[in-house]
């Protein structure tokens, strides 16, 4: 597909909502770290299972929550997008638990939840900043690329999934991976991408004999592989860590680790009866942290600053699968890199020149205590949670919001309705918003 030079201009939704009142903080990097598909109930399963609270559940943070419908959200039926009235039923026991035929349905998907975040706009399900009317959608990397500063994209997926590739890429079929793939590539200027899709090895870690070119494609590998893509490849785990500690790093980075599909929830030997940690981790993978201190120290190089946005992405397969092991297991990884992430904030410039927000896409698997209840029980520490998977997809579940640093305190302007149980909630198009009002950057540019 090709989009050659076309005026992407951000609409005057999010221009006005720019405009509303005073910015009180400039922001000088943005990194926004999203657990693709995690519920309320996920943060309580992990947190149950390693006996202490997330690093963002503390002091500092603010925490609110985030509705994720998208435009294919049933008008008719629903016209909320998500009603937190529909959204609880009276509970036998007492109290409010979840209404699951409801919030089973209007779901979002990955690529209208990333789109949404970005731009600013809702959209059709399974198109990549693609607009309801068939036109690109300008997104955050492009308005920091256009202002001066980097951006990147990282995942523990592959790449040219949904998510990552809703930093570097247009397209109206999230499924078109080459294309994606090739834009990401060649038109993006993205200086950051992380992520698999490696086509010589499995998800295991073991080379292949004949390569997969699914997810990147046989030209796109070579250029990388043969140094004219532009970019440096690095795929083994000590090159990532390598790169991570470097005071001279390249100018931009593709980091394609050594796995075909997930770093570390498709490897072989799951079993139901799995507790975290039970099955060994694929060594030769980065891990999640070792990832981001890597694009971190690449994009530091720019002295006005960088947007990226990091992604825990097999939280949302774990869940597909009802994997409660590999649910804990991939969270918990995510949750690691956070602190890393914020130990490096606090070592470049602190708070007051960063911000980090963490949020997800959607829920997934509605996740329940084991009788249907809210929340799951807490058995102790290292012993797993009580808890029931109630679907193999996403939810219309509105889902955990944290944010620290400049202009995180914007996030509660925006946090304009109440839920029953959850609070107050704003709406993924709300992320951009307070992204643009922290940094002060305009949101027009020309591609």
């Amino acid at each position: 597909m090709t989009k050659s030079r076309f005026v992407l201009v951000l609409c005057v939704a999010v221009l006005a909502a720019v405009s509303v009142g005073t910015v009180h903080a400039k922001a000088k990097n943005v990194i926004l770290m999203i657990t693709d598909g995690r519920s309320y109930a996920a943060v309580e399963a992990t947190r149950a299972w390693r006996g202490s609270p997330a690093p963002y559940e503390g002091k500092g943070w603010t925490q609110l929550s985030m509705s994720t419908y998208s435009a294919d959200n049933d008008a008719k039926t629903n016209p909320m997008g998500y009603d937190p009235d529909r959204a609880w039923e009276n509970d036998p026991s007492g109290g409010l638990r979840p209404n699951m035929p409801y919030l089973k349905s209007n779901a979002t998907d990955s690529a209208s939840g990333i789109t949404a975040m970005v731009t600013g706009h809702k959209n059709h399900d399974g198109s990549i900043n693609w607009s309801v009317d068939g036109k690109p959608l300008t997104n955050i990397a492009q308005i920091f690329k256009a202002n001066g500063r980097a951006a990147g994209t990282l995942s523990t997926v592959n790449w040219t999934h949904a998510t990552p590739a809703g930093i570097g890429a247009h397209n109206p079929s999230r499924s078109k991976y080459i294309e994606i793939a090739t834009e990401m590539l060649n038109e993006s200027n993205l200086d950051v991408i992380v992520g698999a899709g490696n086509p010589w090895y499995d998800d295991n870690g073991k080379r292949l004999e004949k390569p997969n070119w699914k997810h990147v494609g046989e030209e796109n590998w070579k250029k990388l592989e043969n140094g004219t893509s532009g970019y440096t490849l690095i795929q083994s785990r000590d090159e990532f860590v390598a790169i991570s500690k470097a005071a001279d790093t390249p100018k931009k980075l593709c980091g394609t680790f050594q796995a075909i599909s997930t770093a570390q929830q498709g490897r072989s030997g799951y079993n139901a009866a799995d507790v975290p940690g039970l099955v060994p981790r694929n060594e030769n993978i980065p891990t999640m942290s070792e990832m981001a201190l890597a694009a971190l120290n690449v994009l530091k190089n720019n002295d006005k600053g960088f947007f990226i946005m990091m992604e825990g992405g097999a939280i949302d397969w774990a869940a597909h699968a009802n994997q409660t092991s590999r649910l804990i297991e991939e969270h918990m990884e995510f949750d690691q890199a956070v602190g890393a992430v914020s130990q490096w904030i606090e070592a470049n410039g602190g708070w007051k020149d960063n911000l980090l927000i963490i949020t997800s896409d959607h829920g997934n698997g509605m996740i329940t205590g084991p009788y249907a209840e809210t929340n799951v029980v807490d058995n102790g520490k290292g012993v797993l949670p009580g808890m029931r998977w109630n679907h193999t997809s996403h939810t219309n579940e509105i889902v955990p919001l944290y944010a620290r640093g400049a202009g995180a305190g914007l996030f509660r302007k925006y946090a304009s309705k109440t839920d029953p149980v959850r609070g107050k909630y704003c709406d993924n198009t709300d992320i951009i918003k307070v992204m643009l009002r922290a940094t002060g950057l305009k949101g027009t540019m020309t591609k």
